[in-house]
């Protein structure tokens, strides 16, 4: 990946970024975060932050308030219990003391879909791939059978998101 990004594309992860010391003014950090090693990259991030700097952990979470949209997690979702960390309820002190309280704003938007691309989104999840042939089977038919009972004969129609957004300052 980094020779196809050229330029200053480096190796590090949370816990090892290889930048120098309060060099940085903010570092994000996408649906990943839920990988990082908790306190050890948050001493990490505040190493390379300067004072005042933020860390800002994003995530974009389909809008469950939507009952489809529910149903549509149960189906993706639903042979697991949720991560360890949920975006949507993290506390002000989640990044620990060597950060301000968090502030948390959150975003609505939407992106338009067919059964189809519904269905190959389903089929971009872990457990689909790792699930044996009946499985999958099952999984696409339930994502159709939804699209169908939901919005008939409409081919398109929008898949509503929430992007929660951190934001914690550097103490």
């Amino acid at each position: 990946m980094r020779r196809q990004i050229g330029g200053d594309a480096r190796a590090g992860n949370a816990t090892t970024i290889p930048v120098g010391d309060v060099t940085q003014n903010a570092i994000t950090a996408g649906q990943a975060y839920h990988w990082f090693a908790g306190e050890p990259a948050h001493t990490e991030i505040a190493r390379v932050l300067r004072p005042g700097g933020f860390f800002v952990p994003i995530w974009n979470v389909r809008d469950e308030s939507v009952p489809w949209v529910a149903e549509l997690s149960e189906v993706f979702d639903g042979h697991r219990a949720r991560s360890v960390i949920d975006e949507r309820h993290l506390t002000p002190d989640q990044f620990g003391p060597l950060f301000a309280a968090a502030d948390l704003r959150l975003f609505h938007w939407s992106t338009t879909h067919t059964a189809d691309s519904l269905v190959e989104l389903i089929r971009s999840r872990s457990f689909y791939l790792v699930s044996d042939a009946g499985t999958r089977a099952a999984l696409e038919r339930r994502v159709r059978e939804l699209a169908s009972r939901t919005f008939g004969e409409q081919e398109r129609f929008d898949l509503p998101y929430v992007t929660y957004t951190y934001r914690a300052a550097k103490v």
